[in-house]
């Protein structure tokens, strides 16, 4: 067997990580914060899933960058920043630009009520240009993800050759400190996932760590910081969670990868491993699309069907996975320039 087709085979799992990741990142966008408030149950589902889905991306960012490190130092800075620019920047440009569009057509025709945020749209474009460079008050708030990624990325790439312990250290303070001091929403996420992509790096490193792994430990971790986090998210001191939730992202995402590394030698999963390893290959798309273009519409609709709530998430989830994996397939991969737009050729 060949040393390519033994590393492809070695990181199948990544895969069925990310596929389970853009579920929960679906399901959280589908339980939305009005039907956390119907009950605790919600609630707590809720911020359990919020604590833990993003921190598995940045953390398998962080694998993937430590695996193919070598190759970024040979080809070079220039050679890194354009192809990252293009994956990352050329779609934030074009969801940006056409969420505004969109929240302004809406707007117009008096059905700006789906989306949250129609309200801040600026009639000047000089404010409108502000808002896309800064991210301050964008209307499209799941795109953080992809403006955070590139910078994470830049800054992984500039320390690359630097020791990951004392950066794990320094990282996991810059962590800390986003919960003392007043950050623009762009700076504290870049200070919170670059502790996550560096945690990645050193997995990588140290790729024993995930068989090795007992996962009823990290589930007591996970579970004891989650109970933590609740806890102080609603006591006058929650600056504890500066503390607690590097603990709940990690043991979270460890338990995400340590399932999916099972369910690559579980044969009875095999049909249940072939969807998430396509949801995972195709998570990029599928989170571009999926908010607010997909899921909060569904929302809007069946509501007025009257179903209970747990129907509206599983049919807003299953809608928000399934619509954007089909625009991709169907359309967007087919056509060089959109794909080139939407996905910045992922």
């Amino acid at each position: 067997m060949s040393e390519k087709k033994i590393d492809k085979d070695k990181l199948e799992y990544l895969d069925i990580a990310k596929g389970i990741g853009i579920i929960l990142v679906v399901f959280g966008h589908a339980l939305t914060e009005k039907y956390a408030a119907a009950s605790s149950f919600w609630f707590v589902l809720r911020r359990a899933v919020y604590f833990t889905h993003m921190s598995i991306f940045f953390i398998i960012s962080g694998f993937l960058f430590e695996y193919k490190k070598d190759s970024y130092s040979k080809k070079g800075f220039g050679q890194f920043f354009t192809k990252k620019a293009t994956v990352y920047l050329v779609p934030y440009v074009f969801f940006s630009v056409l969420i505004l569009l969109i929240l302004r057509l809406a707007s117009l025709v008096g059905i700006g009520g789906i989306f949250d945020n129609v309200n801040i749209l600026s009639s000047n474009w000089l404010d409108n240009l502000l808002m896309i460079i800064t991210f301050e008050h964008h209307p499209d708030n799941h795109l953080w993800f992809i403006y955070v990624m590139f910078v994470v990325l830049m800054i992984g790439f500039w320390i690359k050759k630097l020791p990951l312990l004392p950066f794990i250290i320094l990282f996991y303070l810059f962590y800390a400190a986003t919960w003392f001091f007043d950050f623009p929403e762009v700076v504290w996420k870049v200070m919170r996932y670059l502790f996550l992509f560096q945690i990645g790096r050193i997995i990588r490193q140290r790729d024993k760590w995930i068989k090795k792994a007992n996962i009823i430990l990290l589930i007591i971790v996970w579970v004891i910081g989650l109970i933590g986090m609740l806890h102080f998210s609603t006591a006058d001191n929650y600056r504890f969670q500066a503390v607690i939730r590097p603990f709940v992202e990690v043991s979270g995402a460890l338990i995400v990868l340590k399932i999916s590394l099972f369910l690559t030698t579980y044969r009875r999963a095999g049909k249940a491993v072939e969807v998430l390893k396509k949801l995972g290959q195709n998570s990029y798309p599928i989170y571009l699309i999926h908010q607010p273009y997909i899921v909060p519409i569904v929302l809007f609709i069946i509501e007025r069907i009257g179903l209970p709530i747990f129907c509206n998430i599983l049919i807003a989830t299953f809608i928000g996975l399934a619509v954007p994996l089909l625009l991709y397939k169907l359309i967007i991969k087919r056509c060089k320039i959109l794909n080139l737009l939407v996905t910045g050729n992922h």
